[in-house]
């Protein structure tokens, strides 16, 4: 019997991945399978990348992907804020909202985080 894996075994998956080469199987398998269009299990795997800390594969994923949403952009600016890049977390920011994406008070707690850290009281007003 052979069993087909859907979206949903993969979204269960990377939710239990507690090691990056483990990931990054569950990656190899979401792509052999044809799921890799699929928003929502893209982001989940840009997702994967930032909790393991690897940032440089996140953002690859995130530029590769065929369709960005809001979830997209927030996931990127936590990963950025949760690895320390407080200044590539407000330039990512900035870059996105000048093409126009909407953004939700995620985003804004994500980069008070990033103004508190830089002790930056304007940039923390103006957002």
């Amino acid at each position: 019997m052979k069993v087909l894996l859907d979206q949903q075994t993969f979204l269960a998956l990377l939710r239990s991945v507690e090691c990056l080469s483990t990931g990054r199987q569950v990656h190899a398998h979401v792509i052999v399978s044809g799921l890799h269009s699929r928003v929502y299990l893209w982001n989940s795997l840009i997702k994967m990348y930032n909790d393991a800390g690897d940032v440089e594969t996140a953002e690859l994923m995130f530029r590769s992907a065929l369709v960005l949403d809001t979830v997209s952009c927030n996931i990127m600016i936590s990963g950025y804020v949760n690895e320390g890049c407080t200044l590539m977390a407000l330039w990512f920011f900035s870059d996105m909202a000048s093409r126009g994406i909407v953004f939700y008070q995620y985003t804004v707690v994500a980069l008070l985080t990033c103004c508190g850290r830089l002790k930056n009281e304007i940039i923390g007003r103006s957002i």
